[in-house]
């Protein structure tokens, strides 16, 4: 029919003029599974250009696998701490670089072999506490009341804490403390004794004891008034 035929030949004369498709850019890079993704010129497979974390090279010294296994971190925290975490110069060796990330410290030598040298565990530093003379007026009160076994005043509680000192104590795979009794220690401080002060559920008349258990037992606090005096032992 002449409408169909007019049809045809319009689109004919459109698509003699339309230019040809433009080739895809040169940062235009087909996927694995047909689909297109763009990367920039400068960039690399990753950010920092190295590639899988589990292909970067890292060679153990005797006395980096020795810490390395002791301290119960994976050769791959190591990796992923050289491809993501901070970079430094070690301030005594200048052919050293100290990598921190996510609460460890590895120091590495610079050549490409990527020699460790050893490794840590970044620890947490407690600041002592400021106390008044009427904070410590209160402290001595609250300790001859407690020592008084004819004192009146009655005690809200007594918690009796007993540590472990076992060799297995001295093991560091605990994350921000050199050891397992050093983790002990800061969830006393933290969570036992700070947190009750700051929350109001602890005072003066909350007594604390402590004993360090070992091959023998040893008091090592000894009916303390739960304040800020005990936070800084």
């Amino acid at each position: 029919p002449p409408h169909l035929r007019q049809r045809i030949m319009s689109t004919r004369a459109m698509n003699r003029r339309s230019p040809p498709p433009s080739p895809p850019p040169a940062n235009r890079l087909r996927s694995r599974g047909g689909g297109t993704g763009f990367r920039s010129p400068s960039s690399s497979s990753t950010s920092t250009g190295m590639g899988r974390t589990s292909a970067i090279t890292l060679l153990d010294t005797n006395h980096g696998r020795e810490r390395r296994l002791q301290r119960n971190i994976p050769l791959r925290d190591i990796q992923a701490a050289i491809k993501h975490g901070k970079k430094e110069r070690h301030p005594s060796n200048r052919n050293l670089i100290i990598y921190t990330y996510q609460g460890q410290k590895h120091i590495i030598s610079e050549d490409e072999s990527r020699r460790l040298v050893t490794t840590m565990v970044s620890t947490i530093d407690l600041q002592l506490k400021y106390i008044s003379t009427q904070e410590g007026a209160h402290h001595r009160r609250a300790q001859g009341i407690i020592c008084d076994e004819n004192s009146k005043i009655p005690w809200k509680s007594h918690s009796i804490l007993i540590v472990d000192k076992s060799g297995s104590m001295r093991n560091s795979d605990v994350s921000g403390c050199r050891t397992r009794l050093g983790a002990v220690w800061l969830s006393i401080a933290q969570d036992f004794i700070n947190f009750r002060l700051e929350a109001g559920t602890a005072s003066d008349m909350d007594v604390v004891t402590i004993i360090l258990m070992g091959e023998d037992a040893k008091v090592l606090v000894d009916r303390h008034p739960t304040n800020k005096l005990l936070f800084n032992r």
